[in-house]
């Protein structure tokens, strides 16, 4: 994997000038598969509709496998202990190393979390194998200004999961569910 972003911008402006193929998701963690666990922010239904509106176009690459909608989230860098109900505005496409994903403008989760590569986001789609970008990138320019919709959140959810290539987005469990 490449080197963490401080910023969408960032990013995003990495992703328009990269030459190299895209990162394949899997290949940074353990071929066997193991059991995930995360603190997450779940989006409300009609940022579900509108992630999967952004989804449509994404569908023609075989290499990409989208995020169904039971596994939509936002990932906490830790436990969201002294958050309270953090507003979230989903909006604006961009494209990491190995993903395709909505940022998520969140100042209460940002002065949280104040890690500098910590940018909170709705991950729309994962790469399978190193791919080519220029296709992709046709794709996401018309979609880089996406308004996806606004959430205040209520609840974080420590979710655990199986992690591998086959399972990786089966449902996930939730282990524990806290008021913010």
């Amino acid at each position: 994997m490449g080197r963490l972003f401080e910023s969408f911008d960032e990013a995003w402006a990495y992703f328009l000038g990269r030459n190299e193929p895209l990162d394949d998701f899997f290949a940074g963690f353990p071929a066997e598969e193991f059991e995930g666990d995360a603190w997450v922010i779940e989006p409300p239904a009609d940022v579900k509709a509108a992630a999967a509106e952004l989804q449509q176009p994404l569908a023609r690459f075989d290499w990409l496998k989208l995020v169904p909608s039971h596994f939509l989230h936002v990932t906490l860098p830790g436990t969201p202990a002294n958050v309270s109900a953090p507003e979230l505005e989903y909006r604006r496409v961009t494209c990491f190393h190995d993903a395709v994903a909505v940022e998520v403008d969140a100042p209460v989760l940002k002065r949280r979390f104040p890690h500098k590569t910590f940018l909170p986001h709705l991950t729309l789609a994962v790469t399978t194998s190193r791919e080519d970008p220029h296709e992709l990138r046709e794709v996401l320019r018309p979609l880089r200004e996406a308004y996806v919709g606004e959430q205040k959140a209520t609840e974080a959810l420590h979710v655990s999961f199986r992690f591998s290539p086959e399972r990786l987005f089966e449902p996930w469990t939730v282990g524990e569910c806290i008021a913010v």
